[in-house]
């Protein structure tokens, strides 16, 4: 029993593995040949398509296990867990530092908007808000408001933060890499959404708290799609199209809020959760400050010519939303 879940789940990411990098591909490609920013990719269509099964894992913990607690643990642990991949990355690309993009600018402002949905978010628990229409709380409500506002903003933005150089798939087709990413997408979703499955049998057979559950592992089991779809990314030397789905998913994740408070009947989501998530919604924002330093920097600052000095902030905060959320 022991062997056999663990490799469904090492079967699963193996899958994740192979499409994910596919759809990396096809995504770079298909943004050459809209004229389309590779960011622009990452941040909108790669960002919801890896962040599906966050969404039926919080869905899932309020209506099957009733625990909003690990519902908002998934979600805030999943965003710190993305902010965590830059720095494996990082390791990933040794001496070519991550934080150099092209286009600082504009890979940073997702940051941005990411970086005011979380603090907006972090700030909302305490308020202890007990407004809302029916079951869905006026604090859900404005996260997704504020979601969709900055959606539509970086849509305005798609073509920002193009690269000059040239053409470097004019032998591809459009129409067959729409067609592989579509594929390669609906794979992902497809065995994303079963990750959780497999992680709850890992839970039940390993015994773990509930709080570990929600912000560490299922947390990583959901991020996995985007770990690997930022590995093929960063191997393409595609960095504006990694940073992209590291905050598009982010944002996302965030906007699950949402649409969990929608099957939580009990009351409002915010409401009903613990309040150290304001500590763990607390250091996701200097996480994402510390991102947004990076991007700006000006000059290389590294440990020992290998490892960003921002990567290395990111994963010692990492390592303390760990240690908070076993207690």
């Amino acid at each position: 029993m022991f062997w056999m879940v663990w490799g469904k789940l090492a079967l699963l990411l193996g899958i994740i593995y192979i499409f994910g990098t596919r759809a990396s591909r096809s995504a770079d490609i298909i943004a050459e040949k809209k004229g389309w920013s590779r960011g622009f990719m990452g941040v909108i269509f790669l960002a919801m398509i890896t962040s599906l099964p966050e969404l039926f894992t919080g869905i899932s913990a309020v209506r099957l296990v009733k625990d909003p607690d690990m519902a908002l643990g998934e979600i805030f642990g999943s965003c710190v867990f993305n902010l965590m991949i830059i720095a494996l990355i990082d390791v990933f690309l040794r001496k070519r530092e991550v934080f150099r993009v092209q286009h600082p600018g504009y890979v940073s402002r997702p940051f941005h908007y990411f970086l005011i949905l979380i603090t907006v978010t972090t700030v909302l628990i305490p308020l202890n808000l007990n407004v809302g229409i029916f079951h869905i709380g006026l604090s859900s409500a404005l996260i997704m408001g504020l979601y969709l506002a900055f959606v539509r903003l970086m849509y305005h933005q798609r073509r920002d933060g193009q690269s000059g150089d040239a053409p470097c798939y004019s032998a591809k087709s459009l129409r067959r890499e729409t067609l592989s990413f579509i594929f390669s997408s609906l794979v992902i979703i497809g065995v994303g959404v079963y990750l959780p499955v497999v992680g709850e049998e890992i839970i039940a057979l390993m015994g773990w708290s509930s709080s570990f559950v929600g912000v560490v592992f299922l947390a990583f089991v959901t991020s996995f799609p985007e770990l690997i779809v930022c590995l093929a990314a960063a191997r393409m030397g595609s960095l504006e199209m990694f940073f992209g789905n590291i905050s598009g998913s982010n944002l996302f994740n965030l906007s699950i809020i949402f649409l969990v408070d929608l099957f939580f009947f009990e009351g409002f989501l915010l409401r009903q959760v613990s309040p150290v998530y304001l500590l763990i919604g607390s250091l996701t924002v200097v996480m994402t400050l510390v991102v947004i330093r990076g991007l700006r920097q000006s000059a290389r600052r590294t440990i020992l010519g290998v490892l960003s000095i921002y990567s290395l902030l990111l994963a010692v905060l990492y390592l303390v939303n760990m240690a908070i959320s076993y207690q």
